[in-house]
């Protein structure tokens, strides 16, 4: 009224009214406009974040929350926020509680390797505590040429994003707060958190699980160890990859083997005359000399029956050679018994018999299973031992052709067999050639050596033990090497019947007579 009063131009008074309000307004909106805008960022956040865990309720959850339907249909938040909020405390709770209890560490770090947290499990495993390693690097909890790999991991995820490659097992080694480095199982993930990427590092401990494994292969050796003493190598072997159901196992037949008995002469009085230990003791010891002789000349054991040992030479693994191995390891057998006898001041003989011919062989059976030999051949082979002479080796006429070229044998005639009827055997006599001092092969002009010609080669004495003098007449390696005429017998006896060196001239021996010598 006043304005109007004074200019009395109304309509000059509106117009200027309103260009005064219109430029205050400017400055009231801007600033309302900077006040209100948080409250609408934050109420954007809200929204996105509770869109997000929205994301992560199944809709079944959502249908049975009425909070949560109504926000989805009236926009307003509050009560879904609250409930939101409520569901999210529960599961960080949950997952801290789940974390707790783990067995296995695990060790939050950041893009720059500095330790965040570590759980209980962690703390323990590493001796620390959390005040300890919260805050230091990776370096406090794994040497250093492991910590490069954590850290490898880390930088390769934030420069390429490659979660699968740093999630991969790895076997590294850590270090306790003590010192002490153990081995681990490690594997990594990672997580963006308000723009910052957080590595969790999950490790196991697997100190035990190293010796229960080395546990375990040491008993897997010992458990191969005693089967390749039950088996043949190569059977062994199929039996471990195939099993017995195997029909390879079942039967091989070997078209020419060499088969050896051994028995012990009037078997059945010597045990009357001991105690039970002793008499297992002394086949014990004798049998084992035995062992270690087949070792020597590459020969398979079959078995012990009894007083009964039997051997052959030519399976599993088939060769040319067998017969001539098999009588060696005969006459080294007498040798050993000599020997036996002169330590133990005993009078043990034996009858051996020597057969060659075609056998099956395998494994049958599902329990105590064995190695065994069947033909006319092992027949044949045991006949020969049993109508023996004691002392002496005695051959069938198969064995005689395969052994004649360089070995002598006196032909003892025809022998009613039992099962067989009449057959030409042979008694072993001694070997054709021998290797001198010099070198030389010559052929042997004399036969038999005088009794006692090995102990007094072997410088046997009572004090000896039966065991390293076995292993000096089978030319084996002894604990206590002994004189130098014992290592020049060795010598002697471990090339006595092979094929001149290469550098060992050709004297007496003609070639067609080398060419016979067995291995």
């Amino acid at each position: 009224n006043r304005l109007l009063a004074k200019d009395g131009n109304f309509a000059q008074t509106i117009q200027n009214a309103q260009l005064v309000l219109f430029i205050l307004s400017f400055p009231v909106a801007l600033l309302a406009f900077f006040w209100l805008r948080p409250f609408e960022i934050r109420i954007q956040e809200e929204n996105s974040r509770t869109m997000k865990m929205l994301l992560m309720i199944p809709v079944n959850v959502i249908d049975s929350v009425p909070a949560i339907k109504e926000y989805l249909d009236t926009g307003k938040q509050e009560n879904a926020q609250k409930f939101l909020k409520g569901a999210f405390e529960e599961a960080v709770a949950r997952t801290q509680s789940i974390l707790d209890s783990c067995n296995d560490a695990i060790v939050v770090f950041n893009s720059d390797h500095t330790i965040e947290s570590c759980n209980p499990a962690g703390l323990k495993m590493f001796g620390y505590t959390e005040y300890e390693v919260k805050g230091k690097t990776t370096s406090v909890l794994m040497p250093s040429n492991h910590e490069k790999t954590i850290m490898e991991l880390a930088d390769h995820y934030i420069s390429t994003g490659d979660a699968d490659y740093i999630g991969e097992i790895r076997a590294l080694k850590a270090k306790r707060k003590d010192g002490t480095v153990f081995p681990i199982k490690m594997t990594l993930s990672a997580s963006t958190v308000n723009n910052k990427v957080l590595f969790a590092c999950f490790i196991q401990d697997v100190t035990e699980t190293k010796e229960t494994e080395k546990l375990l292969v040491r008993e897997k050796e010992k458990s191969e160890k005693l089967l390749h003493s039950l088996l043949p190598d190569a059977i062994a072997d199929q039996l471990k990859e195939d099993g017995l159901d195997s029909r390879d196992l079942l039967a091989q037949h070997y078209s020419d083997v060499t088969v050896l008995f051994a028995d012990i002469v009037k078997f059945t009085t010597i045990s009357s005359n001991v105690t039970p230990s002793e008499l297992v003791f002394m086949l014990n010891e004798l049998f084992s000399s035995f062992d270690l002789l087949a070792q020597k000349h590459k020969l398979e054991k079959i078995k012990t029956i009894g007083d009964c040992y039997m051997v052959a030479g030519g399976l599993p693994e088939r060769s040319t050679d067998h017969a001539a191995r098999v009588i060696e390891f005969a006459i080294d057998m007498l040798e050993a018994l000599r020997v036996f006898n002169q330590v133990h001041g005993r009078n043990v003989r034996i009858r051996i018999g020597i057969n060659c011919g075609p056998v099956v062989a395998g494994v049958i059976g599902l329990t105590k299973v064995c190695y065994d030999l069947w033909g006319d051949a092992v027949n044949v082979a045991s006949r020969m031992e049993s109508s023996g002479v004691e002392g002496r080796i005695q051959v069938s006429h198969t064995a005689f052709e395969a052994l004649s070229a360089s070995y002598l044998f006196e032909e003892r005639g025809k022998m009613d067999i039992k099962g067989k009827g009449m057959m030409l055997t042979y008694l072993f006599k001694d070997r054709r050639f021998i290797r001198t001092s010099s070198g030389h092969v010559v052929r042997r002009a004399t036969l038999t050596p005088p009794p006692g010609a090995l102990a007094a080669s072997v410088g046997v004495t009572t004090g000896d033990t039966f065991d390293s003098q076995v292993r000096a007449s089978a030319g084996l390696p002894t604990a206590a090497p002994g004189d130098d005429e014992t290592a020049a017998f060795r010598s002697t006896r471990r090339t006595s019947v092979g094929a001149p060196a290469s550098n060992a001239p050709k004297d007496e021996a003609s070639d067609s007579d080398l060419s016979d010598i067995g291995a």
